[in-house]
């Protein structure tokens, strides 16, 4: 703030500095004041002074001091008014000149009535005396009731933005609550439509499930028929097949009775040959005991009459015995008589009997059991 004061207080005064004379008599524009600067400072100054007004207007007594004029406006206001009048030289007309030119500038808005104002106050705070402007001007007066104008202007501005700004937020709540409004309205619509393209989707889903469903059922019993009718073929081939298997065990069955019947025709047949058999061999086998029985009575004669002989031959060796004792009894006496030397050879003639009776032949082998394979052979052939 004091650095804007400053500059605005520098381009007030610059060009009475520069040309060495101040701004009596001449044309402001041509007196190198750069009045453009002068406006933008000045605007630069008042957005400040516009702070310090709303701080003012929304003070709260109770807090604070809300009485009088700020320090800081009364101090940057007072030196750009003592720099205007003592570039003005104290002339009023050459002030309102510059000021015109300043106000002239490219501001806009607030800015331009806070400097036709400043000017205004300007204007009723100089006298006619020049001198009197130079040497005894006081700007805290021209200050203070500006301050009072400007703060009643700045009170109806923020009265008039507060007012804008409610008609502005309740239009953009109105927007809003408009735009909310619509997006509900479109959000709903959205809404109205997915649920109906939702029922649709189900309705759709419902109806491609129950086509889906019939094409499965129509499949399933289709399948179903056709599982039927191959179980049946199946079937019908399974029996075939077993009928062809019974037929063929059948004929088997046959063919095996036939030859069983065959096999126990030939039996009872062998039975009958065999029985014939076992009669005939019965009776050659009668037969043959018949003759084995006369060979056993003849061996048993055969016998009793070696037992005779052996008898005969133990009476004969009894005698010899004797007889040796009686020799061993003439030798002993022989030796005392030599002529009873002749007895030994009457033992050697009692003696001979026994030697006969080894030479007999041995009785004859019975031939019965040979006679008995001959009956059995016929029937082991037949077999």
């Amino acid at each position: 703030m004091q650095r804007a004061t400053f500059l605005v207080t520098l381009a007030l005064l610059g060009a009475a500095t520069a040309h060495g004379s101040t701004l009596r008599g001449g044309n402001v524009l041509d007196s190198g004041m750069q009045p453009e600067v002068v406006a933008r400072t000045l605007g630069q100054v008042e957005t400040k002074w516009q702070a310090e007004a709303y701080s003012f207007v929304k003070c709260d007594p109770a807090h604070g001091d809300c009485s009088g004029t700020p320090n800081a406006f009364s101090k940057s206001c007072s030196t750009i008014m003592s720099a205007i009048v003592q570039g003005s030289g104290g002339d009023p007309k050459i002030a309102q000149e510059y000021m015109n030119t300043v106000c002239s500038q490219n501001i806009q808005g607030m800015h331009k009535a806070h400097c036709m104002n400043l000017r205004k106050a300007l204007g009723k705070a100089m006298s006619a005396d020049t001198y009197e402007n130079r040497q005894n001007f006081n700007p805290s007066k021209l200050c203070t009731n500006f301050w009072s104008e400007f703060v009643a202007e700045e009170k109806n501005r923020f009265a008039k933005e507060e007012e804008a700004r409610i008609a502005a937020e309740k239009k953009a709540a109105e927007e809003a609550a408009q735009k909310a409004k619509e997006e509900a309205e479109r959000k709903a619509a959205e809404a109205k439509a997915a649920a109906e393209k939702k029922a649709a989707d189900e309705v759709a889903a419902k109806k491609a499930k129950e086509e889906a469903d019939k094409k499965a059922a129509e499949e399933a019993a289709r399948k179903k028929v056709e599982d039927a009718k191959r179980v049946k073929e199946e079937a019908q081939a399974k029996a075939k097949e077993a009928a062809d298997k019974l037929a063929l065990k059948k004929a088997e069955a046959e063919e095996m009775a036939k030859k069983a019947q065959e096999k126990m025709a030939e039996a009872a047949e062998a039975e009958v040959e065999h029985k014939k058999a076992q009669e005939n061999a019965k009776s050659k086998e009668d037969e043959q005991t018949q003759k084995e029985a006369s060979k056993k009575e003849e061996v048993k004669e055969v016998k009793k009459e070696e037992a005779k002989e052996v008898k005969k031959e133990a009476v004969v060796a009894k005698d010899v015995k004797k007889d040796a004792k009686v020799v061993e009894v003439a030798k002993v006496d022989t030796k005392a008589t030599p002529a009873k030397a002749e007895k030994p050879a009457v033992v050697a003639v009692v003696a001979k009997p026994a030697a006969k009776q080894e030479e007999k032949p041995a009785a004859p082998k019975p031939a019965a059991p040979v006679a008995a394979k001959e009956v059995a052979k016929p029937t082991t052939q037949k077999k």
